[in-house]
């Protein structure tokens, strides 16, 4: 809503007021143009109300769109997580059963040489080297190793299994 300005009406104060008529109506005329793009308060105020409204709803419009947006990436996230998950835990007991399966071989392999692999003085398995460890110590009377061994598949070298 503009401002409203009655020209006639203001002119005759300023006349009134002594200036003479016709520096009266361009003082009113220089008003009235200075004035024309006013707007009253309550103008504002629903412009503002409108305005205010319609970005509420953009913004609710755009927090929804946003929670469902996180919402499908939680659900992806979780599902990956949890494939990931379950292929680590198929790898570690793939990898497991292969190192029970080579324990169980080596041991077997100790036994049948002699070696009683479940007395501690004489089978220390892991068995540390100054920085590295060793898969078996095999030890003298004495509980200092006489044998260390480090078993390896065929083409890797034995460096690679020092621990």
């Amino acid at each position: 809503m503009a401002l409203t300005f009655d020209t006639g009406k203001h002119a005759r104060a300023i006349r009134d007021g002594g200036v003479p008529q016709p520096a009266a109506d361009a003082i009113v005329d220089a008003i009235a143009e200075a004035t024309d793009s006013l707007v009253t308060e309550e103008f504002l105020r629903n412009e503002m109300a409108i305005q205010t409204e319609r970005l509420q709803s953009e913004m609710a419009l755009q927090s929804e769109q946003l929670r469902n947006d996180m919402a499908l990436l939680t659900e992806r996230l979780q599902s990956e997580t949890a494939k990931q998950t379950e292929q680590l835990r198929n790898d570690m007991a793939l990898q497991i059963e292969r190192l029970q399966s080579e324990t169980a071989k080596q041991t077997e392999q100790l036994r049948a040489l002699g070696w009683d692999v479940e007395d501690p003085t004489q089978v220390v398995p892991e068995y540390s080297l100054a920085a590295n460890r060793a898969d078996y110590a095999l030890l003298r009377a004495d509980g200092k190793p006489a044998v260390i061994v480090e078993a390896k598949r065929l083409n890797r070298p034995l460096a690679d299994g020092l621990d």
